[in-house]
């Protein structure tokens, strides 16, 4: 009977209890409606919080975290039907009972529902760090890709698919377009899928090792934020190690820069990861790697052909500059460029919609030195320039330099030129003659190698792109330099003069010239003198133009006449060499020489060069030159 009551009771309690709770959603049906809204509004708050803080980290390009994701998705749909439900609950009605049930009973489900929701909302963190990007450039539309870069592109595609090849150099005069090249190579490797990762580096004038090695952590997604300088390149290093194959681009780089010391692996440390260099300068190539080794290849990139350059200028200053108004203009402006790319987009653009007076004022303008009336030029092609030449270490390298631009624009300077030169202007100082050659082939080697000068055709010789000699006359505001002119007859006034340390008159004809030249300063005198006609003497030139030129240390004239049937033309030279008391180098060409007691009063003296000329008298004055070097003297 115990046992029967005990059941019984049991069964009872199982029975009211249900009962109970469902009675209860009648009963607390009000209750429970508000309820939710309440948990409503609160896990609104939480899901808005949530997305602000999504958005932020959308904004640093950073990957929302998945949890994150799937929550906001379901709560979502939880406020979406908790909302529904209690548009429904406002609107029935109180004799309604069934439908007061139903809807009181999902509420208190809904609001547990929420409750657990709004838990689970409390996110440490809702992103993670975005991967690193691939790198991309702006659209490169109005890039004209040219047949000769294009062979150059093939060529570095192939150094970058040969497993021996680890270290690629790029070199070229600024302006050329390497950079532009590289974005060429970065593109077809993206494609052919040979890496990757790919970093690139602007290095510039000035080496920054932390920047360097924060650019290319950044590509691979590393961070090097509070570490010690040991630990940033062991753990740079680890990390490319990790990278099967990477490709790291240091561009427009002015200096040796040893990898070791950046963290970036080379050759056996990494098979894998391969360098490309570009740079102004290819003894940064030399002195980074051995050049020579089959590891190595090192390209140089070189101006455009006319044909490039005209498609160049077309591009960029419009089809217009076939008409017959632009044409001539425009091919003009075209051999002033000198196939250089930065130059031709710069005009080109400058010049687009203008008139044929403006293309014409142009040309005239491009044809000084410092042209004031292009846009861009100054900032965009000169200073591009005047980096290379700022940056030569060796100051008798800047000095050679400048001495180029004393020549015509297109000439084939003579080596020895530049060293007789060179010897009267100390540049070559307590030097014998064959060491001072040999620094003075140093030194055209480092010019060339730094692309301020070209190799030439002719033997022993070096020529200066016209743009780069534009820059440095530019920069040469104490020379007087005038050359191709059809008959020079205006001079600086007398004031000017004075200011000048160079004068250089060549491949010109002369109608007159000044009666004397008040030239304190002035330490070189060039005067290569056109004649009008070949049976003409060359034009007159008074004693006393040299008298005001006291500080002179090298004078080179000489004429036009080039054959030996031209002899008896030779203008006879009686100048006055007495007061040129600091002349060390006298070369003179095509002049019957009627007196050579003058050269003989010259006592600091190295440097004599004679050539073609003739002599009324015996050169007995010549014992007297006591420091002369070199004599250089030939004879009809």
């Amino acid at each position: 009977m115990d046992v029967v009551s005990c059941i019984a009771g049991k069964i009872g309690e199982l029975l009211v209890e249900p009962i109970g709770r469902q009675i209860g959603h009648f009963i607390h049906y009000t209750s429970n409606t508000v309820k939710l809204q309440e948990q409503v509004k609160i896990l609104e708050g939480v899901r808005h919080d949530v997305q602000v803080s999504v958005d932020a980290a959308k904004r640093n390009g950073e990957v929302i975290r998945k949890e994150v994701q799937n929550w906001t998705s379901m709560v979502d749909g939880i406020l979406s039907e908790a909302n529904k439900l209690l548009g429904k609950a406002s609107k029935v009605r109180f004799h309604n009972l069934a439908s007061r049930y139903q809807l009181s009973r999902k509420a208190e489900e809904k609001t547990m529902e929420i409750e657990k929701q709004k838990n689970e909302g409390k996110f440490d963190r809702v992103s993670n760090p975005a991967p690193p990007p691939p790198l991309l450039f702006p659209s490169q539309e109005d890039i004209v890709i040219f047949e000769s870069r294009e062979r150059q592109v093939e060529e570095i595609m192939e150094a970058l698919k040969n497993n021996k090849t680890n270290f690629i150099g790029i070199y070229g005069m600024g302006g050329v377009g390497k950079t532009t090249l590289v974005k060429q190579v970065v593109k077809r490797a993206q494609q052919d899928r040979l890496f990757p990762t790919i970093a690139m580096v602007v290095v510039s004038q000035t080496i920054d090792v932390k920047m360097i090695q924060d650019q290319i952590a950044e590509t691979l997604g590393l961070k090097l934020d509070k570490v010690n300088e040991q630990h940033r390149v062991s753990r740079l290093l680890a990390r490319l190690k990790e990278e099967n194959k990477v490709l790291i681009i240091l561009d427009d780089i002015w200096a040796r820069l040893d990898l070791a010391t950046v963290g970036i692996p080379l050759g056996h440390d990494h098979g894998g990861c391969k360098i490309i260099v570009t740079t102004r300068r290819k003894q940064v190539c030399d002195t980074m790697v051995d050049t020579r080794s089959e590891t190595a290849k090192v390209i140089p990139i070189n101006i455009l052909s006319e044909k490039e350059s005209w498609v160049l200028l077309k591009k960029n200053a419009g089809a217009e500059i076939e008409s017959l108004t632009l044409n001539s203009f425009a091919k003009d402006i075209l051999r002033e460029c000198g196939g250089l790319p930065i130059a031709l987009v710069t005009v080109g653009r400058a010049m687009r919609g203008r008139d044929p007076d403006e293309w014409q004022e142009a040309v005239r303008e491009l044809r000084k030195s410092q042209p004031e009336t292009i846009e861009g030029m100054d900032e965009d092609v000169y200073r591009c320039l005047q980096f290379s030449y700022t940056y030569l270490k060796d100051k008798k390298a800047k000095k050679v330099f400048k001495l180029c631009c004393l020549f015509p624009e297109d000439f084939n300077i003579p080596i020895e030129d530049l060293v007789r030169y060179g010897f009267g202007l100390k540049i070559f100082e307590d030097m014998r003659m064959e060491d001072a050659r040999r620094s003075a082939h140093s030194i055209i080697k480092n010019l060339k190698d730094s692309c301020l000068l070209l190799g030439s055709d002719e033997e022993g010789c070096v020529k200066m792109h016209d743009v780069v000699r534009d820059v440095a006359l530019s920069m040469a505001s104490d020379y007087f330099v005038r050359d191709g002119v059809k008959k020079l007859e205006d001079w600086p006034d007398m004031e000017e003069m004075k200011r000048y340390t160079g004068i250089s008159i060549m491949q010109n004809e002369v109608s007159q010239f000044p009666d004397a030249w008040d030239c304190p300063n002035l330490k070189i005198l060039l005067m290569h003198i056109e004649k009008t006609r070949l049976w003409e003497e060359a034009i007159y030139m008074p004693a006393t133009v040299l008298t005001g030129m006291k500080a002179l240390q090298v004078f080179d004239r000489r004429d036009s006449s080039r054959n030996r049937f031209l002899a008896h033309f030779l203008r006879s030279l009686e100048l006055g060499f007495s007061q040129l008391t600091n002349l060390r180098t006298l070369m003179l060409q095509y002049y019957k020489i009627v007196d050579t007691t003058p050269i003989g009063e010259l006592k600091n003296l190295e440097i004599l060069s004679l050539k073609n000329c003739t002599f009324r008298q015996p050169f007995n004055t010549i014992g007297k030159l006591t420091n002369l070097r070199l004599l250089d003297v030939e004879f009809f």
